[in-house]
């Protein structure tokens, strides 16, 4: 069977979303093909990319799926960043996204009883009310919300700092998406630790893992 492409107009555009990014190598994008001279039809071709690069920065693999297939295009994103660069660490990267998975069923990950929770976000802040409570009262608030990890920061078999995304439409029918830190550490299959930063607080957040990185080798 053969395929016979013909050349794009001229006013036809590509737009490139990023959604995820996996290590140094992997992405997700989501990608739009406009045509610019047709007012009545804005979106012409719309859909997800897991795009994985050699390390010469040339692309090697590339997975698509339908723009609305996004739960599959995470799936096969983790599935390749698990394969590769972080095999070294998978029982890792197995917990936590086991628990974000969690999260997106309205359910609370699985955490030690002496677990360490610390919020160093400016604006908002749990301390008062921990995590548990924080996460009802967002879901209450929030009920069509889902999570992803957009980033990983660092990775180890003591945990990991991850930029995390919500999406959610309130009660009132408002949309709203916020990001923020999460630094991650484990005990077996149960979260230890988890310290909040905001977004723009990422190198804090590395510097503080780092840390408690030493700290376990010490």
């Amino acid at each position: 069977m053969h395929a016979v492409f013909e050349e794009a107009p001229s006013s036809w555009q590509m737009e490139v979303e990023p959604i995820a990014i996996r290590g140094s190598r992997l992405s997700l994008t989501r990608e739009c093909y406009r045509d610019t001279d047709d007012a009545d039809r804005p979106i012409a071709v719309e859909l997800l990319n897991v795009m994985e690069v050699s390390t010469g920065d040339l692309m090697q693999d590339i997975v698509t799926f339908d723009s609305d297939d996004i739960d599959a295009a995470f799936e096969q994103l983790d599935a390749q960043y698990l394969a590769g660069e972080a095999a070294a660490h998978a029982h890792t990267w197995s917990v936590i996204g086991g628990m974000y998975a969690a999260l997106n069923r309205r359910e609370l990950p699985p955490t030690t009883p002496d677990w360490v929770n610390i919020d160093h976000r400016r604006l908002i802040t749990i301390d008062e009310i921990g995590l548990g409570a924080y996460l009802r009262a967002s879901w209450e608030l929030s009920p069509q919300s889902g999570i992803y990890i957009e980033a990983v920061h660092r990775l180890s078999n003591l945990g990991a700092v991850v930029t995390h995304v919500v999406n959610g439409t309130s009660q009132e029918g408002f949309d709203a998406e916020w990001r923020s830190i999460d630094l991650l550490t484990l005990e077996g299959e149960r979260i230890n630790r988890c310290e909040l930063f905001d977004e723009a607080d990422v190198d804090a957040a590395v510097t503080r893992f780092d840390e408690l990185n030493r700290g376990r080798s010490a």
